[in-house]
């Protein structure tokens, strides 16, 4: 299967693609803080105790738990303005 999940970061900004096995792995490890839209895929693992299967649904868009690293803003003087002129 060739599909391709966007991880995306905390703040909803995009980060990377990636495959639908690293998507699950993460989704199992609980890295997952939200996802969204429809589901890419469906995996199915073993039978428990209790008869009951496990199942993890991939969603095509996750946003993953961590930090989220600020983004400097460059600074604007009269110099770096007028320069463009």
């Amino acid at each position: 299967m060739n599909t391709q999940i966007l991880k995306l970061n905390k703040a909803g900004l995009p980060t990377d693609w990636i495959n639908f096995e690293s998507a699950a792995s993460l989704l199992a490890k609980d890295l997952v803080s939200w996802s969204m839209n429809e589901i890419a895929s469906t995996l199915h693992g073993g039978y428990q105790r209790d008869g009951t299967r496990s199942v993890i649904a991939v969603p095509t868009i996750i946003a993953v738990k961590g930090k989220v690293s600020e983004q400097s803003v460059p600074r604007i003087n009269n110099a770096a303005l007028f320069a463009r002129e």
